[in-house]
């Protein structure tokens, strides 16, 4: 896990001497995780909120669009989550940003057999400058893959879905 997180800020240091306008931060708030199991015809979801805290880099790509990594991690119910985001930011005004990308998250926690640790979403949110340095941003993500997927019944699919709404400070 170490070995991963250092290659993930080597990369992330690596973008940034490449980028003239490379530009590094940090956020935290609000988490929500909403997850749904169905088997068939029936179905359970729940949902529950907590927070969460991470870094990001931004990189000038083109004169309105940016390329964000995001590496965060969250708690709900003392559960912990981390997530690793790369989105895709157009200015849409001159202070708000659509962004879009995937997003791999990962429960931290042990988790049975039958649970794949690791899923696969689509991120779609909207971010508003504030001033130079803080950055108010709101960001959904949809889990695309099965987290059930190691079991005998084939109807069975578990999802998790993600709704960050946070604060952000740019250096």
């Amino acid at each position: 896990m170490k070995k991963n997180i250092l290659t993930i800020l080597v990369l992330f240091l690596g973008f940034g001497c490449f980028s003239q306008k490379a530009k590094f931060g940090v956020e935290a708030g609000y988490l929500n995780g909403y997850s749904k199991v169905t088997d068939g015809n029936s179905s359970a979801s729940s949902s529950d909120g907590g927070f969460f805290i991470g870094g990001f880099s931004e990189f000038g790509l083109l004169n309105k669009v940016t390329l964000a990594p995001h590496l965060t991690v969250g708690s709900i119910n003392n559960n912990g989550f981390g997530f690793l985001s790369a989105l895709l930011g157009y200015d849409v005004l001159n202070k708000v940003k659509i962004e879009v990308g995937p997003q791999l998250s990962y429960l931290i926690e042990i988790t049975p057999e039958e649970v794949n640790s690791l899923g696969i979403d689509l991120s779609f949110g909207i971010s508003y400058d504030i001033n130079d340095h803080f950055i108010l941003s709101a960001r959904y993500s949809s889990e695309l893959s099965n987290r059930a997927s190691n079991v005998v019944s084939e109807d069975l699919k578990a999802r998790f879905n993600w709704l960050f709404i946070g604060l952000g400070y740019r250096f």
